[in-house]
């Protein structure tokens, strides 16, 4: 393991950020635009194994719950 080349430092904490309810219930939204906009993150950055699974579709397991009683 490298050295260090400095000391840590403290940073100082700033304001804290009061917000309403109302506000993050309206940050909290996801929509197609973000989904897309993650998608081509996803595909960029991802493990070249995990690269594909953005695309995988969920498969309802009911049928195994009813096949196995």
């Amino acid at each position: 393991m490298a050295k260090r080349k400095s000391k840590p430092r403290r940073v100082p904490l700033g304001k804290a950020i009061r917000w309403t309810q109302e506000e993050i219930d309206e940050f909290s939204i996801v929509t197609a635009d973000d989904i897309d906009k993650m998608r081509v993150m996803w595909k960029r950055y991802a493990s070249p194994q995990m690269r594909d699974i953005i695309d995988a579709i969920e498969l309802d397991d009911t049928a195994d719950d009813i096949a196995n009683g």
